[in-house]
């Protein structure tokens, strides 16, 4: 909790909920199966809100299903 309020305080960004939209949209991303079974809420969550990741995981750049930043 110190390290996201510390965070937050040296440079501000919006925290983006996860709602129900993004879990179910988690839940049908096709052909696309990471490691880290968080990583399908963080690309739902860029679809939803239609933005790019800032990212180098090589499974989110090659599903190709959201622009990556890197």
């Amino acid at each position: 909790g110190e390290w996201i309020r510390t965070s937050l305080a040296r440079r501000p960004m919006s925290v983006l909920p996860v709602t129900a939209e993004i879990v179910l949209g988690a839940g049908q991303l096709a052909g696309f199966a990471p490691a880290d079974p968080l990583d399908r809420l963080v690309v739902a969550t860029a679809l939803a809100h239609r933005i790019p990741l800032v990212s180098c995981d090589a499974a989110i750049i090659h599903a190709g299903l959201v622009p990556v930043v890197w």
